[in-house]
């Protein structure tokens, strides 16, 4: 297994971009027995997840036979796990995330390095389907990838009849009910978990709890002096698991730790060279809930790692340092929205927010457009703002509630009514000023094409506009019925990256894409069960590809069309792993 190993870090640079070339150490042999203890997820979003998805594989007739250690995963990294696959069993590998990570990809590869399979559609629960005939085992490596976001990511096989393992798409991990017997921990049983956590990252409890009562509209602080040389860790866990509470640290005005995970507990920690009293912050993003606070203590020198919610540096305040002057700012988003087909509506929104307040404005948007709506602090003040909207039913629709201060969000309504924007200054106060673009997609570029063709579009248009992509050629609409398959040609440069889409006229139906390139080889396939189908393709040569639409369910028309990016492709082979190449 050891020469095995190594072979696999050599040619690890000839994967696609070298998603295998920075191997952990070499990983355990394949034949995992099934049971065998692993380290248990820190995430509570993510075990109950899993124990979810147990469920239900084992009610599909699946049986476990492997999981992988929870690793920690930043945006655009991976990791890779050689697996041998007995033969005449389909294998089918489920991967799952944290709650901070929104978009996670899955690749199989052979050991020479050619993808095998991949999962790249936009979800934290990638699929793939492996059967093997034959008389012999094969030997692939797996590989999760995250694109977007941050967490603790999971591998797990499950082994399924040649003639039984359900099509990727079939089960639903969002929205499934949880398997039979009890999946939602009690107060007691997260306190816990929070404090076995804690214990692992060095802390040990002072015995000191408070329990909390948090409105939903305020933050509730507190004040703790850290003595000098010691480290201060601060943990709220939530009644029940449909709370999302957040927590920060602050040292003045200056925050020094924070964890706005969507979750049911957070945690934070700060270690001080010198003593200082510091203000506890605890918010609930979801409305009126109760939690428990509990404080910890450690020294420097027993921390086992730092957790990804402390921030070591104070963000500046717009306009400081060497930031963009303010109206340069307003300049520079103008132009970029501008140059992507957007339009400003209406006056500025400007106001003035003291530190945790929000500001509240009514909104106008209509069903076949896609907007984006952005906002810029002014200089001196706020340092962390954050932009969250919500439809007429107060259900929230979209949010940036990232760690920036240039918060912006893309979103095409399904419906046209009347919205809510919330402005939030999370941290700092001062003036700020926000913006609506229109992206008229629609009528503009498709003449002729309406209903959820054009709404689908123009919010395809408007996501991969962020990321680069433009669209290329006219697109081809097509009568669709069950059981139909087109096949289009489709021209591509070496250079480029690209984004081929097939939308369907009705959210009921089912249309697949699979795309091959020149020699007719597999490039990337979505067969998920969605309305529509889209794959990512970096050709490395200027060919002619073919783009296969079966429309798996429904009545309509299905259209096709193809977005192209012509920097991401160096971009991607220069900086390291991208979805879905």
């Amino acid at each position: 297994m050891t020469g095995l190993c190594s072979f696999v870090k050599r040619i690890g640079t000839l994967l696609p971009l070298g998603l295998l070339a920075a191997l952990p150490a070499c990983p355990a042999p394949p034949a995992v027995p099934a049971g065998a203890a692993v380290r248990e997820p820190a995430d509570a979003g993510l075990i109950e997840r899993l124990r979810t998805a147990d469920g239900l594989l084992a009610s599909a007739g699946g049986t476990f036979e492997w999981r992988s250690e929870p690793i920690f995963l930043a945006a655009g990294q991976s990791w890779a796990h050689i697996v041998t696959l007995p033969a005449g069993s389909c294998w089918y590998f489920l991967s799952l995330a944290g709650n901070r990570v929104t978009d996670l990809d899955l690749a199989l590869f052979d050991l020479a390095g050619r993808r095998l399979e991949v999962d790249d559609q936009r979800d934290s629960h990638p699929v793939i389907v492996r059967c093997v005939e034959g008389p012999a085992a094969e030997e692939a490596v797996v590989v999760p990838l995250v694109y977007e976001g941050t967490g603790e990511v999971v591998v797990t096989l499950y082994r399924f009849a040649p003639d039984a393992p359900p099509r990727r798409g079939e089960i639903d991990y969002e929205d499934a009910a949880p398997p039979p017997g009890p999946t939602s921990e009690t107060p007691e049983e997260a306190l816990e978990r929070m404090n076995r956590q804690m214990l692992r990252e060095g802390f040990r409890p002072v015995g000191e709890t408070e329990r909390l009562e948090l409105s939903g509209r305020g933050e509730v602080a507190r004040s703790r002096r850290i003595p000098g040389g010691e480290c201060l860790g601060v943990a709220l866990v939530g009644d029940d698991d449909a709370t999302d509470l957040d927590l920060r640290l602050q040292l003045g005005s200056r925050k020094v730790a924070e964890d706005r995970d969507r979750a049911r507990d957070a945690h934070v920690a700060y270690c001080s060279e010198a003593e200082v009293d510091v203000r506890i912050y605890a918010t609930s993003a979801r409305g009126p809930a109760g939690g428990t606070l509990v404080f910890y203590e450690a020294r420097p020198e027993d921390r086992v790692f730092v957790t990804p919610t402390e921030l070591p540096d104070e963000p500046q305040a717009a306009g400081t340092g060497s930031e963009r002057p303010f109206e340069q700012a307003v300049l520079e988003l103008d132009r970029t929205l501008r140059a992507g087909g957007f339009t400003r509506e209406g006056a500025p929104m400007e106001g003035t927010l003291a530190l945790g307040e929000q500001a509240a404005q009514r909104l106008q948007l209509s069903r076949g457009n896609c907007y984006e709506i952005a906002a810029l602090p002014r200089p001196g003040g706020i340092r962390d703002l954050d932009l969250l909207l919500d439809d007429g039913a107060g259900n929230r629709v979209a949010e940036d509630r990232l760690e920036t201060n240039d918060p912006r969000i893309s979103f095409c309504p399904d419906q046209t009514g009347t919205y809510q924007l919330l402005i939030h200054a999370y941290d700092g106060s001062g003036g700020y000023a926000a913006w609506v673009y229109r992206m008229g997609a629609a009528p503009r570029d498709l003449p002729g094409i309406s209903g959820r063709l054009a709404t689908a579009y123009a919010r395809l248009a408007a996501q991969l506009f962020g990321k680069g992509f433009r669209p290329v050629g006219t697109p081809n609409q097509q009568p669709a019925e069950p059981g139909r398959q087109d096949s289009h040609t489709v021209r591509v440069q070496r250079g480029s990256c690209y984004v081929v889409a097939a939308l369907a006229s009705d959210e009921g139906m089912d249309v697949d894409l699979e795309v091959r390139d020149y020699l007719l080889r597999a490039v990337s396939v979505d067969v998920a069960g969605d309305p529509d189908g889209r794959v990512y393709v970096c050709p490395d040569r200027t060919a002619e590809f073919h783009a296969t639409v079966t429309v798996a369910r429904g009545r309509g028309q299905y259209m096709l069309v193809l977005f192209e990016n012509k920097a991401e492709w160096t971009t991607v082979r220069d900086a390291g792993p991208e979805r879905g190449d």
